[in-house]
């Protein structure tokens, strides 16, 4: 594919499973984002299959393009890209290794109340992680939907507690029944000069993410031989075992590459003990953003809950019993 751009790829036992983006538009192949197999069996490629379609992808860079493939031992497949155009974010999905595809879901778009100004959508339980600005106030809010075991639904779009600045990047890894998101947060500083890279790990159970775990040591690296500060940028983590492997590129003096491991001990002490809340459970899927919310309750043991939605005229209403 000479016109393939910002490819992913993840293996399982089946083989290689490729995305990327194609930027030519033509009649017979239009611009979109497209799949290809390479087959562990017959050692042979597959055809490349369109899994979306947009004349918008036409304008998309290396730098613009955002595509992450995931690929699980039981022959689930996802794949996750954004429309930078359009402000949306997709993922399709295939339950028999790549051979038929679900139409594609969309994530998040922008909503009918944000601003202008505001940031748009950009890009086992699956989980989906994308940055976006809504009703946060906060360009930097990072947003993730999951999708429960033996469903085809995906949960309503919830930011991730704990994460305050921009991720510069992020990446999964899975291990021991965990997923685990490792990002890395670049500041600027006094004189608008990017300052060193923070990296953080969390974790994720399948229903709620653990607390952000900063990585101290990847910070102030120093070379033993030079006594040169090492700025490990560009990371890549893996876990082998109980220990969690990172390597790295030098952007400072020394241009050299790391890799440093720790062992990832007793991860069930990273989540913050039980809430004395129940839930939350959802009650609606609002189409804008919740201009107001009024609750209140009955002689019969029922709650009642009432909301208006910015823009529009009308009062909704849902009840719960018990």
């Amino acid at each position: 594919e000479s016109s393939g751009i910002s490819p992913a790829a993840s293996a399982n036992a089946s083989g290689v499973h490729l995305a990327y983006v194609r930027q030519f538009d033509t009649a017979d192949r239009p611009a979109g984002v497209y799949y290809r197999r390479f087959s562990t069996g017959s050692q042979t490629w597959g055809e490349s299959r369109p899994l979306y379609t947009s004349r918008y992808l036409r304008g998309v860079t290396e730098e613009t393009a955002n595509v992450s493939i995931s690929a699980s031992d039981s022959n689930q497949l996802y794949v996750v890209w954004d429309d930078p155009a359009r402000e949306q974010v997709f993922v399709a999905a295939s339950g028999d290794g790549g051979a038929t595809w679900e139409a594609p879901f969309e994530v998040d778009r922008r909503a009918p109340g944000d601003t202008p100004t505001v940031l748009g959508p950009g890009s086992n339980s699956p989980v989906i992680i994308w940055r976006a600005g809504h009703q946060s106030g906060s360009e930097c809010t990072q947003y993730y939907r999951s999708r429960p075991a033996d469903t085809t639904s995906w949960t309503s779009p919830q930011a991730i507690p704990g994460i305050e600045d921009c991720l510069a990047s992020a990446q999964f890894i899975r291990d021991d029944g965990l997923l685990y998101l490792v990002g890395t947060i670049q500041q600027s500083g006094n004189s608008g000069v990017p300052s060193a890279m923070s990296t953080y790990i969390m974790a994720w159970d399948g229903m709620r993410w653990s607390t952000p775990r900063l990585q101290d040591a990847l910070v102030g690296m120093t070379n033993p031989d030079t006594n040169q500060r090492i700025d490990l940028q560009c990371l890549s983590a893996g876990t082998v075992g109980d220990r969690l492997s990172i390597a790295g590129c030098d952007r400072g003096t020394g241009a050299d590459i790391w890799w440093t491991s720790k062992p990832l001990g007793d991860t069930a002490t990273w989540f913050p003990p039980p809430a004395v809340w129940e839930g939350p459970v959802a009650v609606a899927a609002a189409s804008a953003p919740i201009a107001e919310v009024g609750l209140t309750t009955d002689g019969g043991g029922g709650t009642h809950a009432f909301w208006f939605e910015q823009g529009g005229d009308q009062i909704f209403h849902a009840a719960r019993n018990e």
